[in-house]
């Protein structure tokens, strides 16, 4: 199960909101990324440039009126216009082009680059076109820069291609001058490959016939009508579930509050955290109050029947009866109100709020994208409709946009050794978790051992004692009675709450999570710590991402059943 108590030590994204503050106690902006890739000099001519430009223009005039249209029908989101982003590596041709037309429409430019500026700013040897990189530049409104090495007179091409899939992870839509040709690595034609894997809409210009614009779907291929295909894409990507209009600003109000200098995504993991944890005392006491009232109620009917047996005091057989109506009354009352403030449900969605914020927290820092918390496909269709929590998530990282940031050797051994504490983190966690958990489990499974064992003893006294000492006491027999139906009560609220915790299975799952974050930890340090590129980081990074939000969702699928019920 995820942390309820652990701050895990990331490495501090210095992630700055780009595009302005940003409000965590209201609902995202809705944010859409568009990102570039596409053909250059002296493949792209000057005469062709005016017809690219509009072919460009029409475009991002298009996406930003459906996306407007979407947000007004979309009530998911804070009321305010959509805010829009350029991705571009600004490289000469279509990067530039598109970004300098996206500008004018107001949107803002972020720019992933294949090498530090005073580097890559190497690669244009025409004075104007150093000039013209200076200048879109100096509108970015975040910048991230890789350490890319030259091979002869050009950049490698993996820095290229690490700068090319930055910027896809963080588009929404693609745009690509691009005639369908094969090229060189780390080119066009790579990138438009990987966003056609990735499921990212592609609306391709041909660079010799730019009206002729299409839409590339990895199924079908080119398709012409470009603007139905592209509206029904943004509408997959931002159109908001249902359960978000109530859900995102009821979860909102419980906590965020801004913290002046703080990393705003290590905020939002903490707060959620807190909401996370605060509903799941809740929940837990709820239904530990349940589960122990339920055995007061079967002791306190007994009580009576023992009482009026005997013929005692009927004063006290009444005030027994008055407190097992009691007692059901309130494991009624905790159950009706636990389920209509919904802990239960609050739990599991703060938790995985929490979770997915936990993982951005060390993944921002190198630009890499999150990956989104989603409920296993088994699960029903109706409880994953219901699932505001990975929309609302997807949303904040739209919304915050990139991490400006300079990668360096310095940089990445830094970021190296807070990846590592990350996973010695979540290694000591799940052996604190599982072993708490296995230590619950082994108490209750001893407890209710002893219990039925203690019931058989009883019932063998009762049918075997009184024949062989002619025990004729009525009082000792109900006695003995009241026992044999009393111990196994509570014994099966016992197994009620073990099965409710699931502390068995729990532990199990944290044992199995310590040992490969354990193992994951040695394999990284080795005999002595080795300095790992970065590549390598990223990938290790969302390796360690992924593993913590799969079990999530194997988490969440497993206790979303367990909502409170009288037994």
């Amino acid at each position: 199960m995820p942390s309820e108590d652990m701050k895990t030590a990331v490495a501090p994204s210095g992630l700055l909101p780009a595009l302005g503050e940003v409000s965590l106690a209201e609902p995202p902006t809705c944010t859409l990324r568009v990102g570039v890739t596409g053909q250059r000099p002296p493949k792209l001519t000057d005469d062709q440039i005016p017809e690219i430009r509009n072919a460009v223009r029409e475009v991002l005039t298009f996406i930003r009126g459906a996306t407007e249209d979407l947000v007004k029908s979309n009530l998911g989101y804070a009321r305010r216009e959509p805010r829009f982003l350029i991705v571009s590596s600004l490289a000469e041709g279509t990067d530039r082009l598109v970004a300098a037309e996206a500008l004018t429409l107001g949107f803002r430019l972020q720019c992933p680059l294949p090498a530090n500026r005073d580097e890559y700013r190497r690669d244009f040897t025409a004075p104007s076109s150093a000039q013209a990189f200076d200048e879109l530049l100096g509108k970015a409104k975040a910048v991230f820069e890789f350490m890319g090495q030259r091979e002869g007179t050009w950049l490698e091409p993996a820095a290229y291609e690490a700068a090319g899939r930055v910027m896809l992870a963080r588009t929404d839509v693609l745009i690509t001058v691009w005639d369908g040709e094969r090229g060189e690595p780390a080119g066009t034609a790579q990138i438009v490959g990987e966003a056609q894997q990735a499921g990212i809409p592609i609306v391709r210009i041909p660079r010799q016939n730019p009206a002729q614009i299409e839409f590339l779907s990895q199924a079908a291929g080119a398709i012409s009508d470009w603007r139905n295909e592209l509206r029904g894409a943004l509408i997959t990507a931002l159109a908001a579930p249902d359960s978000s209009r109530d859900r995102v600003p009821e979860f909102l109000r419980e906590a965020f509050r801004r913290t002046a200098g703080r990393d705003p995504v290590v905020e939002q993991r903490d707060q959620a955290d807190q909401i996370a944890k605060r509903y799941a005392a809740l929940y837990r006491r709820a239904y530990k109050t349940v589960y122990s009232l339920a055995p007061m109620a079967v002791l306190l009917a007994i009580a009576g029947w023992w009482l009026l047996g005997n013929r005692s005091d009927t004063d006290l057989e009444l005030l027994s009866t008055c407190l097992e109506l009691l007692c059901i009354i309130v494991i009624l009352g905790v159950t009706w109100y636990g389920r209509k403030r919904r802990w239960h449900e609050r739990w599991l969605d703060a938790r995985a709020m929490a979770e997915q914020f936990r993982s951005w927290a060390f993944l921002a820092p190198i630009a890499q994208a999150p990956p989104t918390s989603r409920l296993p496909p088994y699960v029903s269709t109706k409880a994953t409709q219901r699932d505001w929590t990975g929309w609302c998530f997807r949303a904040r990282v739209r919304e915050h946009g990139l991490s400006p940031a300079v990668v360096t050797p310095e940089s990445l051994a830094v970021y190296q050794r807070q990846l590592l504490q990350v996973i010695a983190g979540q290694a000591q966690h799940h052996q604190d978790k599982g072993g708490e958990r296995k230590r619950t489990y082994e108490r209750m499974e001893l407890t209710t051992a002893v219990l039925f064992a203690v019931t058989g003893v009883a019932c063998f006294v009762h049918l075997a004692l009184p024949e062989l000492l002619r025990l004729e006491s009525v009082a000792f027999l109900t006695t003995l009675a009241a026992v044999t139906a009393v111990l196994p009560a509570v014994g099966s609220a016992l197994e009620g709450l073990q099965g409710q915790g699931e502390y068995q299975r729990l532990s199990e799952r944290s044992e199995g999570m310590c040992r490969y974050f354990t193992s994951l930890q040695k394999q990284v340090r080795g005999p002595e710590l080795q300095p790992l590129s970065y590549a390598a980081l990223a990938q290790l990074a969302h390796q360690v991402a992924g593993v913590m939000l799969d079990e999530l969702s194997d988490w969440r699928s497993l206790v979303r059943v367990r909502s409170l019920h009288p037994m």
